[in-house]
């Protein structure tokens, strides 16, 4: 997406930034940290687009994309995680919602692909909305907590 600020062509990237964390069951603390991000690409930018503008039909989608699903490193499925997204907040520079997931299970697994979702029972990498491609192993002593965070950047003029 481009804009024009002041006479001048400004790249503005609407980004998505996944943060997993390895929690350790009896301290609470983390133990171990991967992130990923990427720009939300034209199908995501297309989508949030026709959010705002009323034109999209398809009325699953506005109910927020809250699940994510994790994909090992062939992009065979895993598991879904549900999550729930904070409020709009912002900062210097962009407005930003994250998505918060956790799974308190025992399972052992490593995830190297992940995607969030609209739907769920929809485990099929190329459908998700968003994707990233973090890799982690989580061991089945430890809590995984995901943190999906998705931006608009904003200019003050």
């Amino acid at each position: 997406m481009k804009c024009w600020t002041n006479k001048k062509e400004d790249e503005v990237l609407v980004k998505d930034v996944l943060k997993l964390e390895l929690i350790d069951r009896e301290t609470g603390k983390v133990v171990k940290y991967a992130e990923g991000s990427n720009s939300l690409g034209s199908t995501g930018s297309v989508l949030l687009l026709m959010f705002i503008s009323g034109h999209e039909e398809d009325a699953n989608k506005t109910k927020g994309w809250k699940y994510m699903y994790l994909f090992d490193g062939a992009k065979n499925y895993i598991k879904t995680l549900t999550g729930t997204f904070s409020t709009v907040t912002s900062n210097a520079n962009y407005y930003y919602v994250v998505l918060t997931a956790l799974d308190t299970s025992t399972d052992s697994y490593t995830t190297v692909y992940q995607g969030l979702y609209h739907e769920e029972n929809v485990p099929i990498l190329g459908m998700m909305n968003l994707w990233q491609n973090v890799t982690m192993t989580k061991p089945s002593d430890k809590i995984l907590r995901a943190k999906w965070e998705v931006r608009i950047p904003y200019a003050r003029l």
